[in-house]
């Protein structure tokens, strides 16, 4: 009976941890500057503008990240969308598990890769659609009034990529 009061206990002290450090702003402020920082710091070395001077780049990224979290947009966007991105992933995870099981040699299996692919871009584009509706702005009468026409411009779109990348046969 210790056992699992020392458990339910411990388990007390990590979701207090957590929650002191999500009233300490850790996950709507530390967090998202981080990732903001990380990828424009990634960015500029990849395009090499500022190779000779790292010290501007720094201050790129930097005055980037945080100019992004002076109003609330950033941290409500991530706060809608790595709940979904989180699900997501664990969907993709299990339908790994299930390829393993009822596949005899999954990376030979040519037809798995296109399902699991199939998969992640159905779970891909049911984030974005759903965090886009999560969000302040989706509400607003233009996305009501133009979201099935572009919705439409976009499935169009990819119809004629995928008709002009399909090799002709001669007839």
């Amino acid at each position: 009976m210790s056992a699992i009061t020392g458990m339910v206990s411990y388990y007390n002290e990590i979701g207090a941890v957590l929650q002191n450090w999500a009233d300490l702003g850790v996950f709507s402020y530390v967090l998202p500057f981080l990732l903001i920082f990380a990828v424009i710091i990634a960015i500029l070395d990849k395009i090499e503008i500022f190779k000779d001077n790292r010290g501007v780049g720094i201050l790129i990224a930097l005055s980037i990240a945080l100019l992004s979290l002076q109003f609330d947009m950033v941290p409500q966007f991530f706060s809608i969308i790595f709940p979904k991105l989180g699900v997501g992933i664990a969907v993709l995870i299990v339908s790994l598990i299930l390829m393993g099981v009822f596949l005899a040699h999954p990376t030979t299996a040519k037809w798995g890769n296109y399902v699991f692919f199939g998969i992640a871009a159905i779970i891909f584009l049911t984030i974005i659609f759903l965090s886009f509706s999560d969000y302040r702005w989706a509400d607003s009468w233009w996305w009501q009034q133009y979201s099935a026409s572009i919705i439409a411009a976009l499935a169009l779109f990819v119809i004629i990529i995928i008709a002009m990348t399909v090799p002709r046969t001669p007839a």
